[in-house]
C-alpha cells in the first residue's frame, strides 16, 4: 500500500518541480494590454499615474507621476529612479541627458545631474507647479497654481 502512495507523491512532486516553472514563466511573461491597445513594458505596471513625460532622444525619455514616480527609457527598457519625494511630479524637462528639472505639488523642484538620484531645490513657494521649460541650464521657467512663475538663472530659482 506504502509503494502506490509513494509512486503518486513522487509523480505528483515532479509534475510540480516540471510545470509550475513553466506556468511562471508564462504568468510572469504575460502582457498587460489596456482597453484601447497599450502594453505595459518595464517596469510593469508600477501602479503610479503618470503626468508628464520628456526625452532628450528616443534612447533617452523620463517620465513623472504620483508620490514622486520618476521612470527613464533607455532604448530598451523603463527603470525607476530615486527621487526622495513622495509628492506628485506633474512636470518635467530635460536640457540634456544629464541635466533635467522636475516639478510639482507642494512647490517641488527637483534637479538631475547625473547618477541615479534626482536633487531637490528652494522653489521658494508652497504652490504647486505643473510645468517646466526653458532655453537651457541657465533660462528654467516653472509655472504652477494661482499664476506662479519661478525662474532658475543656473544657480537658483526666483519670482
Amino acid at each position: 500500500m506504502r509503494k502506490p502512495l509513494l509512486i503518486i507523491l513522487g509523480v505528483a512532486l515532479v509534475l510540480i518541480t516540471v510545470i509550475s516553472p513553466i506556468f511562471i514563466l508564462k504568468l510572469c511573461s504575460a502582457k498587460v494590454i489596456s482597453q484601447d491597445g497599450w502594453v505595459w513594458q518595464n517596469p510593469l505596471p508600477q501602479g503610479d499615474r503618470l503626468w508628464d513625460v520628456w526625452g532628450t532622444s528616443p534612447s533617452d525619455v523620463f517620465a513623472v507621476g504620483d508620490g514622486g514616480t520618476i521612470i527613464r527609457y533607455n532604448g530598451n527598457y523603463w527603470y525607476g529612479m530615486i527621487s526622495d519625494t513622495t509628492e506628485t511630479l506633474h512636470g518635467v524637462w530635460c536640457v540634456t541627458r544629464y541635466n533635467a528639472f522636475a516639478v510639482g505639488d507642494d512647490g517641488t523642484i527637483l534637479h538631475y545631474s547625473g547618477g541615479s538620484r534626482w536633487n531637490a531645490e528652494d522653489s521658494g513657494t508652497s504652490n504647486t507647479l505643473y510645468g517646466v521649460w526653458g532655453s537651457g541650464s541657465s533660462d528654467v521657467f516653472a509655472v504652477g497654481e494661482g499664476g506662479v512663475i519661478r525662474h532658475y538663472n543656473g544657480s537658483g530659482w526666483s519670482a
